[in-house]
């Protein structure tokens, strides 16, 4: 099945953010995974909450957006 995801972006003086405003078929458990330029931000996925990144990141125009699921779950001691 192929995923959908529709986002906004909003640029302002001090930063970029980025919403997901819409998840046709993603997972209610997958995490979202937005990179811009160096600056990677992680978040449960949760529409309308947005994803801040700092002024130097949204020089970038290309993000690259990830939707991951765990597959498992394990502790290092």
């Amino acid at each position: 099945a192929a995923l959908t995801l529709s986002a906004r972006v909003r640029r302002s003086v001090a930063a970029m953010e980025v919403s997901l405003r819409s998840t046709s078929e993603v997972p209610a458990e997958a995490i979202v995974s937005i990179r811009a330029g160096s600056v990677r931000r992680q978040a449960p996925l949760s529409v309308g909450k947005p994803f801040r990144f700092p002024k130097d990141a949204s020089s970038e125009n290309l993000l690259k957006v990830d939707i991951l699921r765990r597959v498992g779950t394990g502790y290092v001691v």
